[in-house]
Order: C-alpha cells, then structure tokens, then sequence
C-alpha cells in the first residue's frame, strides 16, 4: 500500500512539473495564462488522485476502473483538440449533417453533391485554433442558405450506419439550438459516447487482458480518434468488443443465450461494415466451441449460415445504392488502379517485397504513430520521451495482466487473421494511392492498425506461473492516465492560438 501511495505521489509530481516545462514553451500566453494551463492540468491530475484512492479503497471493477479513467482524459482530449484537427473530419461531419437531416444519397449523381448550410465548416479548417474557434462561438446555423457540400464519394461510400450515433447526437443538439458549434460538438459526442459504451462492453466482457484493452483505450491516438466525429474510434472499439465477444463465447460452459445471439450478428456486422480491412476479423467466429450452440454441429452451421447471409445481403444492398448514386471518383484514374492491380496480379513476389520492405523500414514509425507521437493532420509530435514513456507503460500493462492460458488455440488464429487485415489494408493503399511499380506503399499509417492491437497483445502474451496480481496492472494504468495529461496538455498547447 505505501508503495502504491509513493508511486502515485511520484507521478504526481513530475506530472506537476511537466505542465511547467510545457508552459515554457509558450512564453506568449503570458504568465496568467500559463498558470490557467498548470491550473487546469493540476485539476485533472487531481482527479486521478482520486481515482487511484477510489480504486485502492474499495477494489473496484475493471471495467469501473475505465469509465473512470476514460471518461475525465477523453472529455479534456476532446476540449484540447479543436473541430476538423482530426484528418477528413470536416468531410464527415459534411456526411453526418446530411444523415441527420435524412438525407442519406447525394442532390447530384455525377458529382456526389450534398448541400449543407453556409457557413457550417471554415474553408480552411486543417491548423484550426481554439482562439480562432471561440470566435465564432456565436454563430447560428441559418437553414434557408445552403452550398455544395465538399462530401463526395470518399465519405459517401462509407455505410450510413457508420455515422448513426454522431448523427443523433447533432439531431438531437439541433432541436435545442442552432448555435453552430454545439451541433458540430452534438456529432463529436454522439461518436464518443457510442466508443465508450463499446470499449466498455469489451472491459466488462473478455476474460483475459481487460487492462490491456484499458491500456489502448488511453493511448492519445485511441483517444484523438474517439473524440472525432469519424467513424475510425467507433471501428476500433467494435473490434475490441467483437475480440471480447469471442473470447467469452470460448470460456463460458453454458450453451449461448438468445442476447448472445444478437451480439453476435451485430459486431460481427459492425466488424464486416465499417471498413473492410477488417472482415478476415469475422472468421474468428468459427472458434467459438461447437457444444455453445443449440443442436450442436448443424446448430453452428445454421447460426454462422444465417449471420453470413444476412450481412453479405446488406452489404450488397448497400453496394448496389452506392454504384446507383455514386459515380467512382476521378474516373481518369480508374484506368491507373485497374493497371496497378493487374501489375500486382503479373508480380505477386515483387508485391510481397514491397509490402515486406514497407514494414521493415517503418515498423517503428507504425509503433509511434499507432500510440499516438503525431496528433492532429500529423502537425502535432507529442516529444520523443512522453511517446517513449507511454510505449513502455502499455507493455508493462500486457505484462502483468491475466493472460491467455497456453493451450488455447485461438492465439494462432488471432495472428493468422490479422496478417491477413494487415494484408488488406496495404493492399488497398498500394492500389488506390502508389503509383505503378513503387518500391514503398504509400498512405499507410500506424492508426489503421489500432483495430488489431488487442488481439495482437492478448496472443503475443506468454502465460507464466506465479503472474503477478493484478494491483500492479492497475498501479500502471495509474502512471500512464498521468501521462495522458502530459499529452492533453501539449496537444493544448500547440493549437490554443
């Protein structure tokens, strides 16, 4: 217990003293405004002080454990990062202001237009300051002028059901005001919310590794993309959810409820809809023991068959309306993409060369990235040592919590099935944005591999007798909340004016 105390009050300190450092860096701000910031980041810290004693006090749930670090580092992330800071924002909130009026297809086929209120994004939106924002905090949406929409088939193209919940939560703010950005603010939280219930599910439901999940739900590129208005923080919870699903399915002994049922074509379907890359995820399902199903053998056949079906008909569904809608954009490239994927056809090896030396080169810039080193448009590097710091806290996590026991096979499939996602995903990049032939594949990012980090650390971990409790789990879930601030606060930082 002493220990536990020492340590927090350890990180306690050098969270204090790295608010001060920080505020260096912004002399402008004047020495009121850096207090403010000292000021602000010593009130969340203090709310972590309070978690910790919470926690210590009266040994509380995991999944209560993360509602009560999320919720305060998410909220202060979402304060700190202006509107459209996150890559293609404005074009999804272009989209989701569309759903929420019940508008799901474009005005104009040939070009995917949409109309929207003038005035509803800034027309250069991508190094929007929070000063800059608050000028315009009193603006009002006027419904009668409206302007081609800058949506197109990029967002378009994405499943309505994508941008549900962010469309309610602007619906829902539109009928109580029309001030501009509480509804741009209504779809950020809609899309929040719906994260948080999911990654909250996944705590609550996987056997193993719950403080891993926790862990990457508090990595600032997690939290950058669930507080945006895109649908990247709600596909990568889904996946946790779905990982947690199978894993429960797996170690439970009584044959699965009708609610199991329904979770199963759900984030299975959420798995297979949000982006694509994804979908080898779904073939997990085939581990899920043949004695949980009702009738055994043919009682899974039967399950598995209708939850196919069902989701290929809707996605062909979909499929059908987008072409019907839809022109593919720049139809002059379409000629490059079909040679580019005929040439990888004729080189398969030459292919896999490129996807290998792609990897190799940028492994450790996918790491970086994936944790969260650069924020925003990749216009916010959090230091080399906060992203150093945080790496190393989310292993010691892995490393001291429950584990997958060593006989269970599904760690193989895991690894197998998100090979095959990696696969997809650099696929699509080299055909959609590498010119024909290049030796690197261009657009990859470490953030499309948030999806599959769950299960990669739940399979890559070794079970070991004499683990050790989980109290240091928690203890260093503790140092990397504190860490959360130190980022918060220079994502603040460097956006504030």
């Amino acid at each position: 217990m002493k220990a536990a105390k020492k340590e927090i009050w350890g990180w306690t300190a050098a969270t204090l003293a790295v608010l001060a450092v920080f505020c260096t860096w912004r002399p402008e701000l004047g020495r009121k405004g850096q207090a403010l910031i000292v000021l602000a980041g010593g009130a969340l810290t203090a709310v972590l002080l309070w978690v910790d004693r919470e926690i210590r006090k009266k040994q509380r749930k995991p999944e209560q454990i993360f509602l009560m670090l999320f919720i305060p580092i998410s909220l202060a992330m979402m304060i700190a990062l202006p509107l459209f800071r996150v890559p293609d924002e404005a074009r999804h909130l272009g989209r989701i202001w569309q759903i929420s009026i019940g508008q799901w297809m474009p005005d104009d086929r040939n070009a995917g237009v949409f109309y929207q209120p003038v005035g509803l994004f800034e027309e250069d939106s991508t190094d929007m300051t929070l000063w800059q924002m608050a000028k315009t905090a009193g603006d009002s949406i006027d419904m009668a002028r409206l302007e081609e929409a800058d949506v197109g088939a990029a967002t378009g193209f994405y499943p309505i059901h994508n941008y549900f919940p962010q469309a309610l939560g602007m619906a829902l703010v539109r009928l109580v005001t029309k001030n501009r950005l509480a509804i741009l603010y209504g779809a950020r939280f809609g899309g929040w919310l719906a994260t948080l219930l999911l990654m909250y599910y996944a705590v609550k439901k996987i056997p193993a590794g719950k403080y891993v999940v926790i862990a990457i739900a508090l990595m600032p590129m997690f939290l950058q993309e669930a507080v945006s208005a895109s649908a990247d923080g709600i596909t990568n919870a889904a996946a946790a959810a779905f990982l947690a699903m199978i894993l429960e399915m797996r170690t439970q002994s009584e044959p699965l409820r009708k609610r199991q049922y329904a979770e199963m074509f759900l984030l299975t379907f959420c798995i297979c809809t949000f982006k694509v890359f994804y979908c080898p995820l779904a073939l997990l399902l085939a581990a899920i023991p043949t004695e949980r199903f009702a009738g055994g053998r043919k009682g899974k056949r039967r399950a598995l068959a209708a939850v196919t079906a069902a989701i290929l008909a809707i996605i062909g569904l979909w499929a059908f309306v987008c072409l019907k809608n839809y022109v593919v954009p720049e139809a002059a490239e379409g000629n490059r993409i079909v040679d580019q994927a005929k040439w990888m056809m004729r080189h398969p090896i030459q292919y896999l060369a490129v996807l290998g030396g792609t990897i190799l080169d940028y492994f450790g810039t996918f790491i970086r990235e994936m944790e969260g080193q650069s924020l925003s448009w990749y216009n916010i590097r959090l230091t080399s040592l906060v992203t150093s710091i945080q790496i190393l806290m989310v292993a010691l996590v892995a490393s001291r919590d429950r584990r997958l026991k060593e006989t269970d096979g599904i760690r193989k499939s895991i690894f197998l099935l998100s090979a095959v996602s990696v696969l997809a995903i650099c696929t699509s990049l080299y055909v959609w944005w590498t010119p024909i032939g290049d030796s690197r594949i261009l657009g990859l990012q470490g953030r499309y591999f948030l999806p599959l980090l769950p299960g990669v650390l739940l399979a890559a971990m070794r079970e070991r007798d004499g683990a050790r409790e989980t109290n240091d789990a928690e203890r260093t879930l503790m140092g990397l909340a504190m860490t959360d601030i130190w980022a918060v606060t220079f994502v603040f930082l460097s956006v504030v004016a």
